[in-house]
């Protein structure tokens, strides 16, 4: 959790920030708690820096032929990121990460079974 004045770091159970000395209310907690697992959410980079890398290169494949290479590399970089995640017990942000598996999947299967048919149709 961040302090919504000055973007200090602080304990998730933290009643107020160690550098601003901010009161943390319930409904700040909230709002925190609602925004931290969203694929475009800007501290997202911080949390899970290869979900995030893995889902922007899911995006990317979704460009025809790009695709072929940048699909699978969605999918392995979603994979390292997930079992990462799992290895640190990260909580939260496993949007992009499940994002990148899922939309990698999908462009190198397309991607290829169009390749695929192209060349033997």
């Amino acid at each position: 959790m961040r302090c919504p004045t000055c973007e200090a770091p602080l304990a998730d159970d933290a009643r107020e920030c160690s550098r601003c000395g901010t009161g943390i209310n319930a409904r700040a907690r909230r709002a925190y708690e609602t925004q931290k697992d969203r694929p475009f959410d800007p501290l997202a980079d911080a949390r899970n820096p290869l979900g995030v890398i893995a889902f922007r290169c899911a995006v990317v494949a979704l460009v025809p032929f790009v695709g072929l290479l940048a699909g699978p590399l969605a999918v392995l970089l979603g994979l390292v990121s997930w079992i990462r995640g799992k290895e640190h017990r990260l909580k939260g942000n496993v949007g992009p990460t499940h994002g990148a598996l899922v939309l990698g999947t999908l462009t190198t299967l397309t991607n290829w079974l169009g390749l695929l048919m192209m060349l033997h149709g």
